[in-house]
């Protein structure tokens, strides 16, 4: 049976030195020292966090006031907000350009009941063309890994080469088993929007290296900025279950608060993503927290404000809905004395743009669509009196020359470019007639219901003489 004894102070006599004291701070720590120098051992390293701070990569939203932590996530959520407002014009771009993938056919009723919806899925095919030659080439039979060996080479230098080779592939197909799938969403998106990135980090409930996509829409970068090292600010805009959360907060990586419900909070491109695929947000079933995670240069408040004065590289995350800071973590390593900041995202881009995303084939084909229609209105709105005999024969001219040009590319495209060609022509044709010369041609407009059976018989004679053409060649 243990027996407890109080501890008093005391002090030991040296010789050659002046007095020790000698200080039981509690059961499981002893200070000694005297009046200019000291030490404290602590048996448990329960005190050490107390003197000398948390540690490098220790969550410092728990060491924070509360009204520094309320003051800086509204901050941080009124940039984000004015971030995702200054690419407003390339996401419109992008919602509008996804109604060219020809996945989903449109019932329209203008400018008649039963007008062509339909899009030739050229672009679509143009994706899955680019996605699978890349895939072939970053992700081949014998893994996706390469190793080469710089200045002389030995036996022993080949054979750790061959061993890293092994365990990387080893890794990215075997333990990282989402690497693959998320190389291919990856890969279809960056044609489309321009712009894909891939997240690399350490994941504290795996206990593993993970590799995700991230898609340009849910990556917000600050305004002015050309690439991820000068950005002063980005934004990983993430989506997780309150289950994911509470997991995260017992493993110690978020701050262990409440969260109230989550507020729905949908963008215009995730609503066109569920109209292409036929989904339906449940809002009432949607328990999701949107959380941000911002890399940002701060001025942090005492006592891990910097010497000099410098905003220095952070990661804070924040619930979105209830503006609650879950984890701020210094994003520059320990043992790095610039403290320069760390990357944890890899941007793609398919074709370099004006500004930091990428620009995509949806950008380039809504350009070139407005081609013809801007042609086709100038040339109409000069045409002083309107007959349809002379757009008649200004369609014909301009579909024999589409035929032609056609048959030039590829015998496999023409037909569906003909077909692509006449309906879009017939629509454009039947608005602008309706919009600018209704007056006019309205007792036309009753008895030949438009110009689609005229176009249509164009189409097919002018069809049928160019496959006698290359049958006879």
């Amino acid at each position: 049976m243990a027996i407890e004894k109080p501890m008093t102070p005391s002090s030991l006599d040296v010789e050659g030195s002046e007095d020790v004291k000698i200080e039981v701070v509690n059961p499981d720590a002893i200070s000694i020292g005297d009046e200019e120098s000291g030490m404290i051992i602590d048996f448990t390293g329960e005190m050490t966090e107390e003197l000398t701070g948390p540690e490098h990569d220790a969550n410092l939203a728990e060491f924070i006031d509360e009204p520094d932590l309320q003051g800086l996530a509204s901050e941080l959520i009124e940039d984000f907000i004015s971030d995702r407002q200054s690419r407003k014009d390339w996401a419109r771009a992008y919602v509008k350009g996804l109604d060219l993938l020809g996945m989903k056919i449109e019932e329209r009723t203008q400018p008649w009941q039963g007008a062509s919806g339909v899009f030739h899925p050229v672009l679509t095919e143009a994706t899955v063309r680019f996605q699978a030659q890349a895939m072939g080439e970053i992700f081949p039979a014998s893994g996706p890994v390469r190793t080469k060996l710089i200045g002389k080479k030995d036996y022993e230098k080949v054979k750790q080469a061959q061993r890293i080779e092994n365990e990387m592939n080893y890794l990215l197909t075997e333990e990282m088993t989402e690497y693959r799938d998320e190389t291919e969403q990856m890969l279809f998106r960056l044609p489309l929007a321009g712009s894909s990135f891939k997240k690399v980090y350490y994941d504290p409930i795996m206990e593993r290296p993970c590799a995700m996509f991230v898609p340009a829409e849910d990556f917000v970068v600050s305004y002015g900025a050309s690439d991820l090292m000068t950005s002063p600010r980005y934004t990983h805009v993430m989506k997780k279950t309150p289950n994911e959360i509470v997991e995260l907060q017992v493993n110690g990586f978020y701050v262990d608060v409440d969260l109230p419900d989550p507020e729905p909070d949908y963008s215009d491109i995730q609503e066109k993503y569920d109209e292409i695929e036929g989904e339906t947000a449940v809002l009432e079933e949607d328990d999701r927290h949107t959380l941000l995670e911002m890399h940002v240069d701060l001025l942090m408040p005492e006592p891990f404000e910097d010497p000099d004065g410098i905003a220095r590289p952070y990661i804070v995350t924040i619930d979105k809905s209830s503006e609650t800071v879950l984890s701020v973590r210094r994003n520059w390593y320990e043992d790095d004395p610039k403290k320069r900041k760390r990357q944890h995202f890899v941007h793609y881009r398919y074709l370099p743009g004006l500004g930091f995303y990428g620009t995509g084939l949806i950008h380039l084909i809504l350009v070139l669509l407005k081609v013809p229609q801007a042609f086709f209105v100038s040339l109409l709105m000069r045409v002083r009196y309107p007959t349809s005999l002379l757009v008649l024969k200004l369609a014909d001219c301009v579909l024999k020359v589409t035929i032609r040009l056609s048959c030039r590319v590829s015998s496999a495209m023409w037909t569906y470019r003909v077909v692509q060609f006449g309906i879009r022509l017939h629509s454009f044709l039947t608005r602008s007639h309706h919009r600018y010369y209704t007056s006019c041609l309205e007792t036309s407009w009753k008895r030949g219901e438009g110009l689609a059976p005229l176009l249509m018989y164009k189409l097919e004679t002018s069809t049928r003489k160019l496959r006698s053409e290359l049958r006879s060649r």
